[in-house]
């Protein structure tokens, strides 16, 4: 499938607790499904390769979003989301029907001592596609390629680049990737792109480019005496930034609770009621100690 319909009020109820990072990782996970109209492979490591999980922090994403979204089926062993299995039948389905309906109506063969199957003084053309354009201003020129010495330098440099990028690993890159041409029209060197991958290999080429382009801008404004505005980062205290994290991992137990007794049924209202206190409790007593600290 090239495209499928994503309705925002039903993911963003179902997806509530997901950080960005999350986010990124499940609508990643979901294109692949579409995209490939089957359903994903059980191993996470596996699935770290689709979605090009390069970090910790990114495998963690996508371990958690597979196991909640894409749980694994019985039978075949796949991870399965049955929303989008759903949504990929019922375009199957319309994809059929047309087909059916073209052929129905399929255009008789052309008349004979007439190669182009056009009535004498007609005005009506076809497009490479079949399509009729009944009116002859509805026929366009092709583009005129642009040879001017900016598009051959773009062009070369584009050429560069990707050479660069082939080297680094990305070896399904050419110079005629939408980031590659966006690179070379914004004049992004090899250097330039090499800096800002340092470090950063494996993250997606957009991301480099605009490393890059951000590196390159800063460095403008240095020379001009216009360093880009600092915002001063309050130094992050360990204690508290363990307790955040704690209150958020009491928060995907909570969701967890829910989802036993609302979508699975394992544990009825008045349990998933009595286990979600005691974790709304853990949660005040944490937020409880961090505000008596900060107050002592």
């Amino acid at each position: 499938m090239n495209y499928f319909e994503l309705y925002p009020g039903d993911y963003l109820r179902d997806t509530s607790r997901l950080t960005m990072l999350e986010h990124g990782a499940y609508l990643r996970l979901l294109m692949a499904y579409y995209g490939e109209e089957e359903p994903l492979p059980a191993a996470h490591g596996e699935l770290f390769v689709i979605v090009s999980a390069v970090s910790a922090a990114d495998k963690a994403a996508v371990v958690k979003v597979a196991d909640r979204y894409f749980p694994i089926d019985d039978e075949d062993g796949l991870r399965h989301n049955s929303r989008a299995d759903t949504e990929i039948a019922k375009a199957q389905k319309r994809i059929q029907t047309a087909r059916v309906n073209g052929a129905k109506n399929k255009p008789k063969k052309n008349p004979a001592g007439d190669p182009t199957g056009t009535p004498s003084g007609s005005t009506r053309r076809h497009t490479h596609s079949g399509e009729a354009l009944h009116t002859p201003h509805a026929t366009r020129k092709a583009p005129t390629p642009d040879t001017s010495p900016a598009s051959a330098k773009n062009s070369e440099l584009a050429s560069a680049l990707a050479l660069a990028l082939q080297a680094m690993g990305y070896s399904e890159c050419s110079s005629g990737s939408p980031d590659v041409r966006l690179a070379a029209e914004q004049g992004v060197t090899v250097a330039e792109l090499q800096g800002a991958a340092a470090g950063k290999i494996g993250k997606p080429i957009s991301y480099l480019v605009t490393r890059a382009l951000g590196k390159r801008t800063d460095a403008a404004e240095i020379i001009r005496g216009q360093p880009s505005t600092v915002v001063p980062i309050k130094p992050v205290d360990p204690a508290e930034a363990e307790r955040a994290k704690q209150i958020a991992k009491l928060e995907d137990q909570v969701y967890d609770v829910r989802h036993l007794c609302d979508k699975l049924g394992h544990i009825d209202a008045d349990e998933r009621d009595r286990r979600i206190a005691a974790l709304r409790d853990q949660q005040r007593e944490l937020r409880q100690g961090a505000s008596a600290e900060a107050v002592s």
